[in-house]
């Protein structure tokens, strides 16, 4: 069988090349699990430079993943483009962008996250997660433009806040 969800009756199972039969919501249960175990060690075990940092490089390689290699990157856009795509109010050197949603049209407030393993969980996984989504901000600007940036988050769903909300600072 292809990758991919078979559904019977009102069971739901993951499919692939190595399939063991376990329901996909089981699967994702356990990710979701050991994602707030990984950063309640994290923040037991490292101070908060090291975590952080970490935890940033973690968004940095899954935005290489569905992006692709930034330095051979040939479509790169002058960084006011970017912004107007994403509908971001600049203010001289900083880009403030609210994440609204997904390109299938799925929104905040429909629950949708930046990221989807923990959209809807796990309850009481650390904030320090969202800064995940601030190494994935950066390495998707630095992917599209020419330009270096920083950038801070100001909200996130995890947080507390009502959506994600990041500053981006150019850098050059």
């Amino acid at each position: 069988m292809g990758a991919g969800a078979l559904t019977t009756g009102a069971k739901s199972y993951c499919t692939s090349e190595i399939d063991d039969g376990t329901p996909c919501e089981e699967k994702h249960k356990f990710a979701q699990l050991y994602v707030k175990r990984l950063m309640d060690i994290f923040n037991d075990k490292l101070d908060e430079k090291t975590r952080v940092d970490l935890v940033r490089t973690m968004g940095e390689t899954c935005a290489r993943g569905a992006y692709g290699d930034k330095e051979t990157a040939t479509d790169k856009v002058p960084v006011a483009l970017m912004a107007e795509r994403l509908q971001a109010k600049v203010e001289g050197n900083h880009i403030f962008w609210e994440y609204k949603g997904n390109p299938k049209g799925l929104t905040i407030a429909d629950g949708w996250c930046l990221c989807p393993i923990v959209e809807k969980g796990p309850e009481g996984l650390s904030g320090l997660w969202c800064e995940c989504s601030v190494g994935y901000v950066r390495y998707m600007f630095e992917r599209y433009t020419t330009a270096r940036v920083a950038v801070e988050l100001l909200e996130s769903l995890k947080r507390g806040g009502i959506g994600c909300k990041f500053k981006i600072t150019v850098l050059g």
